[in-house]
């Protein structure tokens, strides 16, 4: 029993590790990218689309290595909560920021819904970051072309209550009690094709 909780051990500071070497040379390209983008050198039209379709997939690939990153910390115990006061809208509006271009590859429209007024709130910025990120880039992989996506957020006598909405296939009613599980969307079929690593509604 021990040697195998050693090896378990072994494994998750192994995923860690791995996840934690990835993730700097992803930020660097992803640096770079928008240095390219953003400075005074002219592009082509075609050399912009090229270096935006670049840098999300290296967007696209750090979200993959945090949420492993993050995976790994909460089988340790590790994973560190920071909170400070946020406006829930800024965050939502972050999120659907960047996933405007994911939505716009296949047609789907992003709208939000936010109240005039601040929703302040104590949370984690980056960790709900990921959370909205992980649930309107599901939305958007299992949802069909010209489809529409709602996300919002509104105070409510419990605190602040925040949703994504879309119009995708659903699930069989016996899939829910996975829902959450590690990997249990694994093999789920992406109405484009897409890939993930299972591991997005498991840190949700």
């Amino acid at each position: 029993m021990e040697q195998k909780q050693d090896l378990e051990l072994f494994e998750k500071d192994r995923i860690a590790l791995i996840a934690r070497d990835l993730r700097d040379p992803v930020v660097h390209v992803i640096e770079h990218i928008d240095q390219v983008l953003e400075g005074g050198e002219p592009l082509t039209a075609k050399q912009r689309a090229q270096l935006t379709r670049a840098r999300d997939g290296a967007a696209h690939l750090r979200a993959v290595v945090e949420d492993v990153q993050d995976a790994a910390r909460f089988l340790q115990g590790h994973l560190c909560v920071q909170l400070s006061p946020q406006d829930m809208r800024s965050l939502i509006s972050d999120s659907i920021e960047r996933n405007a271009h994911l939505a716009a590859g296949k047609s789907i429209s992003l709208i939000s819904e936010l109240p005039a007024t601040a929703l302040r709130v104590h949370l984690d910025r980056r960790l709900i970051l990921q959370v909205l990120n992980n649930l309107i880039s599901n939305a958007i992989k299992f949802s069909g072309h010209g489809t529409t996506i709602r996300v919002g957020a509104r105070r409510t006598s419990a605190g602040i209550e925040a949703w994504v909405a879309d119009q995708g296939q659903g699930m069989q009613p016996y899939e829910l009690p996975r829902l959450f599980q590690k990997f249990s969307g694994a093999h789920s079929r992406a109405t484009a094709g897409e890939r993930g690593t299972g591991l997005g509604l498991y840190i949700v």
